[in-house]
């Protein structure tokens, strides 16, 4: 659509994710089968690490600089320009409402955009014979009144109910599901980072040790 704007830092980083994920299934697909003790297998594993390791830590740069400058504007949804991140909803409502196939319910708003762009209107200032120019056909009062509904951007993302849906509910779901998987990660790496430290101090204490005697 020609209102699409991406996040391509946040994009990429989830494509990072992604790749680290892959890297990681390599290295469990490396050490299936092995006996127990060294192999020469795991020398083909060191290289996977040091890239998983630059890989997350880029990313966690852009995040930490990234995140802290983030800010949520609650009157967002009242600026009449966003009307256009409505686009491709008004795409499937024409699907569902007009058993139009998806492609030219896609370029039929995509050419409504373009002209409301071109004569600097939102897509809220359209009217019928707009609509019924890129539709062919005189569109019905019911449609009006949905795409109007369509439009309006805070009662429509409380239309979707599905599972990792934008809707507030499953939105705060999802944000108590990831805070809380934080705390558990977080929890974990305490731990790790204390048996570290533990195992440092006695390898200090046994180098001190072998260099008194």
């Amino acid at each position: 659509m020609p209102q699409k704007k991406n996040a391509d830092p946040l994009e990429l980083i989830r494509a990072k994710a992604a790749k680290v994920a892959g890297i990681f299934s390599s290295a469990v697909s490396l050490m299936h089968g092995l006996t127990s003790g060294y192999n020469l297998d795991y020398q083909e594993i060191t290289p996977m690490l040091w890239e998983s390791v630059d890989e997350v830590a880029a990313c966690v740069r852009v995040l930490a600089a990234l995140t802290p400058r983030l800010r949520i504007d609650a009157l967002v949804a009242s600026r009449a320009y966003l009307d256009f991140t409505a686009a491709t909803e008004l795409a499937n409502l024409l699907v569902r409402m007009e058993h139009m196939p998806f492609r030219t319910a896609h370029q039929r708003v995509g050419a409504l955009v373009r002209s409301a762009v071109k004569d600097g209107k939102t897509l809220r200032d359209l009217q019928r014979t707009d609509w019924q120019a890129v539709l062919g056909y005189r569109p019905s009062g019911r449609l009006m009144k949905l795409i109007s509904q369509t439009l309006d951007l805070t009662s429509n993302i409380h239309s979707y109910r599905t599972y990792g849906s934008p809707s507030p509910r499953e939105t705060k779901r999802l944000i108590s599901h990831a805070s809380a998987r934080c705390r558990d990660l977080q929890r974990t790496n305490d731990r790790a980072r204390r048996r570290v430290e533990e195992s440092m101090r006695m390898l200090r204490r046994m180098r001190g040790a072998i260099l008194s005697s």
